[in-house]
């Protein structure tokens, strides 16, 4: 048995063995390393939500083409040029734009062709001032063709050589030269294809005196003017004074050609000349047809070239007779009237007409 230890021993082994049990405390069992505290509080890290980014998009303006139709363009050609136009357009994935005026501060990148109509809006000054942009004219005379403008011009649209050559051909087929026009009124169109009528009746046959009566004065060829869808009442009185005077073939202009009056002359007796194609049940009365180049067929040639930024084209679309009727006209007569033609479009005769104008030179 331990002798009783006095209480003065026992408070000292308690301070040592407490301090033995702290310092056991700080030992790391697995490693026997000291783990030294961090001085900042121990927190979980925040969880992010992922976010998916938005997809860019990236858009381009399409590239276009212009229909610049002047104030004062031919409505007439514009129709024909127009849905032909718009075709290729969209077959080329280009976005048609069709505008009054066109300014060289216009002509931005986005522009890859501009196809124009008369009267001319500068069209050699916006081409100089754009070289990448490819420009066509249609029906605009004058102009000279650079690497980036192209014109194209039917020659049959010059009323002056239509009527020319219809004068030409009825003196040609016609005993006595008694002949006759019927043009659209108040018109340049309509005065220029009747005096280009008159000057080529009179390159055939010169002062033109039939041998029989009647004699009418001034003498041949017989004209009437006429309005765009005129009334029976409106160009019967025509007929009434070339039946008088025995006038045997008669050049009707197109923009007055409506069947309704062709069909009065044929069944009058009256063999035509028309420059548009022949209405249906006429082919007895009906000589030639004077037709004009197929502007549309033209832009549709050259569209490719001018897409691949191949310019610089002139197209000169003639004059061509075509549903000639061989019992009126013969095959002698119209190696004939062919040959004057092709000196007609080669500028070796001259109409006599300003085109202009539609008064005589």
């Amino acid at each position: 048995m331990l002798p009783a230890m006095p209480q003065s021993f026992w408070k000292p082994l308690s301070f040592c063995l407490l301090a033995l049990s702290l310092a056991a405390c700080g030992l790391s069992s697995s490693s026997g390393r000291t783990a030294t505290p961090s001085p900042f509080p121990s927190t979980p890290d925040p969880t992010v939500p992922a976010t998916s980014l938005p997809t860019p998009i990236f858009t381009s303006t399409p590239r276009q083409a212009i229909f610049l139709v002047p104030a004062g363009a031919d409505p007439q050609l514009v129709s024909v040029v127009r849905p032909v136009l718009a075709a290729l357009a969209e077959g080329s994935g280009l976005q048609l734009r069709e505008l009054q005026a066109l300014g060289a501060a216009d002509l931005n990148s986005d522009i890859q062709l501009v196809v124009t109509m008369p009267p001319d809006p500068g069209v050699a000054g916006l081409a100089a001032a754009a070289p990448r942009v490819q420009f066509l004219a249609v029906q605009i005379s004058g102009l000279q063709a650079v690497p980036n403008l192209s014109w194209m011009e039917a020659l049959a649209a010059r009323p002056d050589l239509l009527g020319f050559t219809a004068g030409y051909l009825a003196a040609a087929i016609t005993p006595d030269w008694r002949v006759g026009v019927i043009s659209e009124a108040g018109t340049v169109a309509g005065k220029a294809a009747r005096h280009g009528f008159t000057n080529g009746v009179f390159y055939f046959c010169g002062l033109c005196r039939p041998v029989y009566p009647p004699f009418p004065i001034p003498g041949y060829p017989m004209y009437g003017e006429t309005i765009v869808d005129a009334r029976p009442a409106d160009w019967e009185s025509i007929l009434d004074s070339f039946a008088e005077w025995q006038v045997k073939t008669v050049y009707v202009q197109s923009a007055v050609a409506n069947p309704d009056l062709l069909s009065r002359l044929a069944e009058s007796g009256y063999n035509l000349i028309g420059d548009g194609a022949a209405p249906p049940g006429l082919g007895d009365h009906w000589v030639a047809s004077i037709n004009p180049g197929d502007i549309a067929q033209a832009l549709q040639q050259v569209w490719p070239r001018l897409m691949n930024g191949e310019g610089g084209h002139e197209i000169e679309l003639p004059i061509s007779l075509d549903e000639v009727n061989p019992l009126l006209l013969s095959p002698g007569r119209q190696r004939m009237v062919q040959a004057m033609l092709a000196d007609l479009l080669d500028g070796f005769i001259d109409s006599g007409v300003d085109p202009q104008s539609g008064e005589y030179r």
